[in-house]
């Protein structure tokens, strides 16, 4: 949504008031379907056993400002990952395949943040 300029009077003069629409951001981080979103990242071995499949739970902002460009997520990087990125509701500026995106919301309703987090276990 657009910022709408809002008018009052005080004291008999007009000050202009900008309103932001604020938009709540739903997150969603993946690695092996079993593990779930919390936690963080890992992809140790133990033993000479496999890799663990990775957890990554991603940092961003509660709520972002309609059509504002400039939001910033991150999941924790580790070296051997590969990161892939979605987002409903709004644009990957940069990032896509990296630890770190930046993003802009979309005009109205929730936008989810996805990130499907891989290593060799997958």
């Amino acid at each position: 949504m657009r910022l709408r300029s809002h008018r009052r009077h005080c004291a008999g003069s007009r000050a202009g008031i900008a309103v932001a629409v604020l938009l709540p951001v739903l997150f969603a981080a993946c690695g092996d379907a079993s593990s779930g979103v919390s936690g963080s990242a890992s992809g140790s071995t133990s033993g000479g056993s496999s890799p663990t499949a990775p957890v990554a739970l991603i940092t961003a902002p509660a709520t972002v400002t309609a059509e504002q460009a400039g939001y910033a997520a991150s999941v924790p990087s580790q070296p051997g990952f590969t990161y892939a990125w979605s987002v409903t509701n709004g644009t990957i500026m940069v990032g896509e395949s990296s630890d770190a995106i930046a993003f802009r919301p979309g005009a109205s309703g929730s936008v989810t943040l996805t990130c499907k987090v891989a290593n060799s276990a997958g």
